[in-house]
């Protein structure tokens, strides 16, 4: 006996997986922990999870989420206050409001801004879903690589390790380990090369934060100095005071449903709260990390600031001037060829004629004068021996005009004014024609 399918009841949301909890798992189960709450959250949909007007999420995100990936990361901070640091921070404040009136900041000393609570959560979960586990690494767990987004070519993806290129041991651990440092931090030279590799949530991201920048800094160009993800799940990610001496302004952004913290020297708490959350401080300011939660990531932008008017001057800067003919396309059409050789044949004829005077400028002339026959005798000083011996010139060496009797008869040749548009010569416009440079 056949009994009747009951129909099937879809459940709005998905169920977390039971996975084990503890103080401290081990890497691979973080990472395990990870990718599970991303994938509820991206099955369920983001949307549905983000408050109109997209700057916080719903309480309802809250219950799918991991209860050990709410906890807590284990950090320990040696200066918690930064004393020492405050009297060059307000230094520092003091110039940057006087140099830069548009950047604001509150008590935390930063200005605080949301870049967009939806795409940052996607980023978060594209980010997590990036995460590569590897081959065994000295301490005996496994290496943790970020998959570069490769658009179509998946199976062509390279992956990022992580960690700087030394070691930065300014962080808030006991003991510092390089390799764990390793699986939690990872790095791109510039904005441009995080937007291009980090799937479209990057790139959307990035021109927020360009946009920003803007925004606070208006009469400077912020040049992207590198750009850096960092995996709140270990310390080896939390830092104690320190400046970024790399860069201008530094620019700070949470993508996860998590709360997390930093302090500036002499400053009260800076709190991130929603995804999007974003905070804007001085580069050479004293700063550390805070309180985080182990699902907490963020991306952390650096920029150099350059005068606009520095580079106006760059791009308007006069050409340096060529010797002619100017350059042409590497192909020039016909009319360009031909307009061409007769400016090189101009060129030519005007050089010869230009050394042709010079010749004779250095060739010394006797001054003569006409005599009534027509022919011309020798005056002054050349005459002055003949004349006084009573010598006659012989006649072959009497000089005429051209040296010639029968050319002393011909009429003078009376030059014509050469007529500057007939002349031939080719301006720069008609060589290349119009638009040919």
């Amino acid at each position: 006996m056949s009994q009747e399918a009951s129909p099937i009841v879809r459940r709005k949301f998905r169920k977390m997986k039971h996975l084990p909890q503890s103080a401290a798992l081990t890497v691979a189960a973080t990472i395990a922990h990870l990718k599970n709450e991303v994938e509820t959250l991206k099955g369920n949909g983001i949307n549905q999870y983000v408050e109109e007007g997209d700057a916080k999420v719903k309480k309802e995100l809250k219950a799918i989420q991991l209860s050990y990936l709410s906890q807590r990361t284990e950090a320990e901070y040696i200066d918690t206050k930064g004393d020492d640091h405050v009297e060059a921070n307000t230094a520092l404040f003091d110039m940057v409001k006087e140099e830069h009136p548009e950047f604001t900041c509150d008590h935390t000393g930063a200005h605080h801004a949301n870049l967009g609570t939806e795409n940052s959560l996607n980023l978060f979960c594209n980010l997590v879903r990036s995460l590569k586990i590897g081959t065994t690494g000295s301490d005996g767990n496994p290496t943790v690589l970020l998959e570069k987004s490769t658009g179509e070519h998946a199976e062509k993806a390279a992956k990022l390790p992580g960690g700087f290129s030394t070691a930065y041991e300014s962080v808030a651990t006991g003991t510092y380990s390089k390799v764990m440092q390793d699986r939690c931090v990872y790095g791109f030279t510039k904005g441009a090369k995080f937007a291009s590799e980090c799937t479209a949530p990057a790139a959307t991201l990035n021109a927020k934060v360009n946009n920003l920048m803007t925004k606070l800094f208006p009469d400077d160009v912020a040049q992207s100095e590198g750009v850096h993800v960092l995996f709140n799940w270990n310390a080896h990610s939390l830092f104690s005071y320190h400046t970024d001496v790399k860069s201008t302004v530094t620019v700070i952004v949470n993508l996860s449903a998590a709360k997390s913290s930093f302090f500036i020297a002499g400053k009260e708490e800076a709190i991130y709260n929603e995804p999007g959350d974003a905070f804007v401080l001085p580069s050479a300011a004293w700063h550390r990390s805070g309180i985080a939660e182990r699902r907490t990531v963020k991306v952390a932008f650096f920029f150099n600031l350059v005068k606009k008017e520095k580079v106006v001057a760059l791009t308007q800067a006069p050409a340096v001037s060529l010797p002619t003919p100017p350059a042409l396309p590497l192909t020039p059409n016909p009319e360009q060829r031909k307009n061409l050789e007769q400016y090189l044949k101009d060129s030519e004829l005007k050089a010869a004629e230009q050394a042709l005077d010079e010749a004779l400028d250095e060739v010394p002339m006797a001054p003569v004068k006409e005599t009534g026959s027509g022919r011309m005798e020798i005056d002054a000083d050349n005459g002055a021996e003949n004349k006084a011996t009573g010598d006659e010139i012989p006649e072959g060496e009497k000089a005429t005009p051209s040296g010639s009797a029968d050319d002393a008869a011909e009429p003078p040749v009376e030059e014509t004014p050469v007529e500057e548009k007939g002349s031939g010569r080719i301006s720069d416009a008609q060589m290349f024609g119009t638009g040919g440079r």
